[in-house]
């Protein structure tokens, strides 16, 4: 059985760029969520929260990015259907659990 308690929280923005809606969510706590660079993971949208699901054989991968000289790994959820769940420039939450993310308004 998965430990699913809220280990850690951040904050961050709905962009809107001209692909489409954008939410980024970087570093240790994805890494310590189990969302190491390279893991596949899952998304699925409600409507009023995503959330991002560790999955071995998930349609997604964590991406790499370089800061000051050290790989960090990445989420970069930026799609049009973001739009339909939450508000140009609104402020979300990401709840970190083991192999689970959750995005909600705040």
């Amino acid at each position: 059985m998965l430990d699913t308690s809220i280990f850690a929280t951040t904050e961050t923005t709905v962009r809107v760029t001209k692909r489409g809606y954008q939410i980024w969510i970087e570093g240790d706590k994805l890494a310590n969520a189990g969302f190491n660079i390279g893991a596949r993971y899952d998304i699925e949208m409600t409507e009023n929260q995503i959330v991002i699901t560790s999955n071995p054989n998930g349609k997604k991968k964590v991406s790499k990015g370089l800061k000051a000289g050290i790989h960090r790994p990445i989420i970069d959820l930026h799609n049009k259907k973001i739009g339909q769940h939450f508000a140009p420039n609104s402020r979300v939450i990401a709840s970190f659990e083991q192999s689970i993310i959750t995005i909600r308004s705040i």
